[in-house]
């Protein structure tokens, strides 16, 4: 229980940082971009994996791999999906412009 205490105060202090404003929005957009040439799934799965990539890089050239960095990209993610999801016909239009 005690992990879990210090778990989230960690979380509200970091979410004040900048870094996860950042994750967090840079998630949400390539979500929504990648929703307009894939289907949610397909879109969430890419945006994770781009955001574990850039996590790998800064473990070994960067500031290190942050947990709380991804949590950051999860919760954009999470955001965008359900943009996508309220938004679904909007989308499904622009897709349908675009092809």
């Amino acid at each position: 229980m005690t992990q879990l205490v210090f778990f989230c105060r960690a979380l509200i202090k970091h979410s004040q940082e900048y870094d996860k404003r950042q994750h967090f929005f840079y998630s949400l957009v390539l979500m929504l971009v990648a929703a307009l040439v894939l289907q949610i799934w397909g879109a969430a799965l890419a945006v994770v994996l781009i955001g574990l990539a850039k996590e790998c890089w800064d473990h070994y050239w960067g500031s290190g791999f942050c947990w709380l960095d991804m949590l950051a990209n999860t919760m954009g993610i999470a955001a965008g999906s359900v943009i996508v999801w309220l938004f679904e016909d909007v989308f499904a239009g622009v897709i349908h412009i675009l092809l």
